[in-house]
């Protein structure tokens, strides 16, 4: 473990300690069913086939052992019949001037290189032969965990303790399962794994009280190892007792956040399945390794059953999401399930993710805690880590349009973490709730993007969580029509594969969708509430202009009965959103496909404010809100159906008639002589000809469809100091 103390607020130097040896019994599933302890010193070998497609290989001879005999900087350490695994992060602690109690974020990064390099390229798999893995354990780990210094630096500032946990053994050994959910089921709680070993050592450091020690944590003095708690005691070691000056009564653990980065993010949006909401903890909803789970319950336990409500952020900074298997027959078993109305949940995504894509934004339907989604054009994946950004080669499509259009620098990247991400925390743990307002809109991140960079974005939360009163009201079940439909299966490019009410029209007429309202109960009356907010999507043709922006040709009007209350709303008004495609990378469905760079549209909030709209008396005789479609002023009405089909028919005789005639130029120039092949030639242009004419003709004439998309109609009370 290192630490890093700023010397003074604003200040530029750090007080860097020495690493401090801390160590731990560690295990690694292997499959979701092997027993195999491969950190045990007696096995001496266990052959790991991570694809079908390439040869085994002996994961104790070309890892285990390699890291265990190093000559120099040895990674693992045996004890007895263990090898023990080192516990390495960076904490980053606010100025000594801030002594108070501070609250406490944890940090993991994602997939990369760590102790090895694993490489699937060299020797890749042909239709003959499987490919083959060429491992090579490096003299220096990649430190990916300090990649987000520049971050922990911000929260310090505001008074926000965070420690970024070293992951690197889940990112060097990897296990037996080919279903990628599975797989990565086990990798994201590998990763929970040790977060609670490292949650468990920052409590005892601390001075926190344990309520068991059956996974003991060890430090090694000299050559011998120690537990922790009598080392702290007893140690003179320096580093050791500048920690435990430094973090003695300093954290409060009722106060904890999680930011995760890639399988990171995934891993902290499952942490809260082993946090306590009752005596005992429910079985997790997604695939889990029998002792691997027993050990994180286990350290639950000892560190004195945290509740969830403890929890008071998590950031899923360009998640993996990975998705259920095809057919699975339990699908709600995502293993994303947030309950606790304490826990703010922020999901991050990227247009330029050349990992994950943008699909992973798919994530923010699942937790049912206050959540908000941010979608930011032009962020990439690795940049959000200054140690991937530097120590691997950007993609060739970085290098030319249209990804390099918007593509956003390694200093934007830090300065995004830092400033709209960073909000999350300063908002919920760092007593400035108002930060909450940047999600919403209501509030601009202070940033200095080009004006080419913007984001789209989704909430769900009232403010504050623990009102007494209900601050979110769902008004999904009300809505009668339109009719709720799967959107991937409409013929439009929307990005989320999720249902949604939604209306298909031409460019005519209105369309009233209509909520009824009980002003007489307690959760309706919109007296209690001070917005009124909706989901929303326009599907369009893209081409032949996909980066304009569309019309928001809505209306939002409030009844009581037949008499409008206040005055009519008009989309244009609603400035905080712009209806525009997001040209992103799509997901692939096989490892080594190629990424489409392709357009799509993203459900964005559309909310309005009460305050300054309505008094307190017109809110209490609301009984109806009705949204309208209405004609878009910036297209043409569609043609009348007579002269469509007229059209049409014009066109088939056209392109008939010109069918007919390139036939007979056909047969003149073969010398066919067969005269029934040439009569046939001659039907067969006409019919050919006249259907390309309707067809095209039908087309040309027949105005745009677009697809109107709805989804989270809610009430929401959210009022800050």
């Amino acid at each position: 473990m290192a630490i890093r103390i700023p010397i003074a607020p604003n200040a530029d130097g750090y007080i860097v300690r020495e690493t401090i040896p801390i160590y731990t019994n560690y295990f690694h599933a292997v499959s979701l069913s092997e027993t195999t302890d491969i950190f045990k010193t007696s096995v001496d070998s266990f052959d790991l086939t991570p694809r079908p497609d390439y040869e085994s290989y002996d994961v104790v001879d070309k890892i285990i052992k390699p890291l265990k005999n190093k000559p120099v900087n040895a990674v693992l350490k045996p004890d007895g019949d263990k090898l023990l695994l080192p516990l390495e992060g960076l904490l980053v602690l606010p100025d000594a001037a801030l002594a108070r109690k501070c609250p406490l974020v944890l940090i993991g990064h994602g997939n990369h290189t760590g102790y090895a390099v694993i490489n699937d390229k060299d020797t890749p798999p042909t239709e003959s032969s499987k490919g083959v893995y060429k491992i090579t354990v490096l003299d220096q780990q990649v430190p990916s965990h300090i990649g987000y210094e520049e971050f922990q630096n911000t929260l310090a500032e505001n008074g926000i303790a965070s420690y970024s946990i070293n992951l690197n053994i889940v990112n060097t050994l990897d296990n037996n399962e080919h279903k990628a959910f599975e797989k990565m089921a086990l990798d994201f709680n590998q990763r929970i794994l040790l977060f609670f070993l490292h949650l468990k050592l920052l409590k005892i450091i601390a001075g926190q009280p344990l309520a068991g020690d059956e996974l003991p944590i060890r430090f090694l003095e000299g050559t011998v190892f120690k537990n922790i708690k009598d080392a702290l005691q007893t140690s003179t070691h320096t580093g050791l007792m500048g920690l435990k000056t430094a973090l003695q009564g300093k954290i409060d653990f009722t106060k904890l956040g999680f930011m995760g980065h890639s399988r990171g993010a995934d891993a902290v949006s499952r942490v809260p399945a082993y946090f306590f909401k009752g005596a005992t903890l429910a079985d997790p909803s997604f695939p889990i390794h029998k002792e691997v789970n027993s050990r994180i319950t286990k350290l639950s336990e000892e560190i004195g059953k945290p509740v969830q409500d403890s929890i008071k952020c998590i950031l899923a900074l360009e998640p993996t999401a990975t998705k259920k298997n095809e057919g699975d027959p339990d699908p709600d078993k995502h293993g994303y399930i947030i309950q606790s109305q304490q826990t703010m949940y922020f999901v991050g995504v990227g247009t330029h993710d050349e990992d994950v894509s943008l699909d992973p934004v798919r994530i923010y339907e699942h937790p049912g805690s206050p959540k908000a989604m941010i979608a930011i054009n032009g962020a990439s994946h690795k940049r959000f880590n200054t140690v991937w950004a530097t120590t691997t080669r950007d993609p060739e499509e970085f290098g030319k349009p249209p990804v390099s259009s918007n593509l956003l620098n390694l200093d934007q990247h830090k300065e995004i973490l830092s400033v709209v991400y960073g909000s999350c925390f300063t908002a919920t743990l760092a007593n400035q709730a108002s930060d909450l307002l940047f999600f919403t809109r209501e509030r601009t991140f202070p940033i200095k993007l080009s004006k080419a960079t913007d984001f789209q974005s989704a909430w769900k939360f009232g403010f504050p969580f623990s009102h007494p009163t209900p601050t979110v009201k769902d008004l999904d079940t009300k809505v009668t029509a339109p009719s709720s439909k799967k959107l991937r299966d409409s013929s439009f490019a929307f990005e989320q594969d999720i249902s949604a009410f939604l209306e298909k029209r031409e460019n005519a007429g209105i369309f009233s969708l209509k909520i009824p309202i009980a002003p007489t109960s307690a959760t309706e009356n919109l007296s209690k509430y001070t917005h009124f907010s909706f989901r929303f999507a326009k599907g369009y043709k893209l081409s032949p202009n996909p980066d304009r922006t569309e019309e928001k040709n809505l209306t939002i009007e409030f009844f009581e009965n037949n008499n409008l209350v206040g005055k009519l709303i008009e989309g244009k008004d609603i400035t905080t959103v712009e209806l525009k495609a997001l040209r992103a990378f799509d997901e692939i469905d096989q490892p080594g496909e190629k990424k489409e760079f392709k357009y799509s549209i993203l459900l964005q909030t559309l909310e309005i404010s009460f305050s300054g709209r309505f008094s307190t008396a017109e809110l209490d005789k609301v009984n109806r809100i009705e949204i309208k479609i209405i004609p878009d002023p910036t297209k043409s009405p569609p043609r009348p159906a007579s002269v469509v089909i007229g059209g049409s028919i014009g066109g088939a005789v056209v392109l008939g008639a010109l069918g007919v005639g390139g036939a007979v130029l056909y047969n003149e120039k073969l010398g066919h002589p067969e005269q029934e092949k040439k009569k046939y030639i001659i039907i067969g242009g006409g019919l050919g000809g006249a259907a390309l004419g309707a067809v095209f003709t039908y087309i040309f004439l027949k105005s745009d469809e677009n697809a109107f998309a709805f989804k989270d109609f809610l009430l929401t009370n959210r009022q800050f100091p």
